[in-house]
């Protein structure tokens, strides 16, 4: 092999070395350029994921309304069935949801929830039944609708119930800020009420 030929080898070489660094440097640049619109942006947009619609949009900030209202209703369920044996369970399952200020506010309420049950032998039972929600972008409220029922001697009376929700996502984690739930004479209906109590 003569000079010649040994230079347009290594010019080949080095070429073909060229094109391969430019076309890492292209795909690294195309990465860095995804990874910086999703850390400023909090916007994974997720195509074609089993059991999930193909529109969906993941962020850091904010959850799904369905996924929202399936938390909020597991939690409505769990406060609207508190007993003196269950009591610590539904303080430990609040503690995963609520700010450390409304978390406060609630286990003083079933504290004292439970010291009147114990005080007055309450021996029925408690449960609440979803019939309707609805959300009040506004004000950042959802408003769950339902039945709070009592059970006692095998007799089971219901009372109209609203439990209101203010809440926050925070690194995909749903955070209640402030709660109110109350008796309600409406009938449960679709739409929250301005009128709510103070």
């Amino acid at each position: 092999m003569n000079t010649n030929e040994r230079s347009q080898s290594l010019k080949d070489k080095d070429r073909t070395i060229g094109r391969l660094v430019l076309a890492l440097l292209v795909s690294i640049g195309t990465m860095a350029g995804l990874v910086a619109f999703m850390h400023f942006y909090g916007v994974i947009v997720i195509q074609r994921t089993p059991g999930v619609p193909t529109d969906a949009q993941i962020e850091r900030s904010s959850m799904d309304m369905k996924a929202q209202k399936l938390v909020l209703s597991a939690i409505s369920n769990a406060i609207g069935s508190i007993n003196p044996s269950n009591a610590e369970y539904v303080k430990a399952m609040a503690q995963s949801y609520f700010a450390p200020e409304a978390y406060t506010r609630l286990t003083g309420e079933i504290n004292t929830l439970v010291q009147k049950m114990i005080a007055e032998r309450e021996a029925g039972s408690h449960y609440f039944v979803l019939i309707s929600s609805d959300y009040n972008p506004q004000e950042n409220k959802h408003y769950l609708f339902g039945e709070y029922h009592t059970v006692n001697m095998a007799k089971d009376t219901s009372q109209n119930y609203v439990f209101v929700y203010q809440m926050r996502v925070e690194q995909f984690r749903p955070v209640i800020l402030d709660y109110k739930f109350y008796p309600s004479d409406n009938p449960p209906s679709m739409k929250y009420d301005d009128k709510e109590p103070a």
